[in-house]
């Protein structure tokens, strides 16, 4: 450890271009070179020569693999990038009119938030369904909801509050022209 403090104060004092890696204390690589350092010093001197090759061999060998595996993986990537770009190049009509149907009921759904408001003394829910609502469409209200169990189009729908005798509820209240 000594050694390495006393190369890391020869490096700071280098110029720039001459200072050398600096492994900070606190990481798995300063570690690893501890270890090696620490076992360096267990090995016989006739014997060092041939450890640090071995240990080369098998470093070199793992970062051969890891390289291979990266290659892997991103060609993988590619060629599944390739795939969906040409998916949704063959789609893209149905893919854009699915979008639109999508916009259309959001309007729908945004005119139908405009049309609902609340009515005056009674302070009950009243929605205007001037277009057509859809099978099985569920209309929330603050307290209660219908489900439509077949299309409607031209009517007034009303939430009406709790009673003794029944729960909150939504009714068709009528329609109108």
């Amino acid at each position: 450890e000594k050694t390495i403090k006393s190369e890391q104060n020869e490096n700071e004092k280098a110029l720039e271009k001459d200072r050398k890696v600096i492994i900070a204390k606190d990481t798995k690589a300063y570690d690893f070179i501890q270890k090696i350092l620490l076992k360096l010093k267990a090995v016989d001197q006739k014997d060092i020569e041939r450890y640090i090759k071995e240990l080369h061999d098998s470093i070199c060998g793992i970062y051969k693999a890891a390289v291979k595996v990266t290659d892997r993986t991103n060609k993988e990537f590619e060629a599944r990038t390739r795939q969906i770009d040409s998916h949704i190049e063959k789609h893209n009509k149905e893919i854009e009119q699915k979008e639109q149907k999508i916009s259309q009921l959001m309007s729908q759904k945004d005119y139908i938030m405009v049309e609902t408001k609340k009515t005056g003394a009674d302070d009950q829910l009243l929605l205007k369904v001037k277009k057509e609502i859809g099978l099985h469409t569920v209309i929330k209200g603050e307290v209660a909801q219908l489900v439509v169990d077949k299309s409607i189009h031209g009517v007034l729908i009303r939430e009406r509050d709790a009673t003794s005798k029944k729960e909150a509820h939504m009714v068709i209240d009528g329609y109108f022209g």
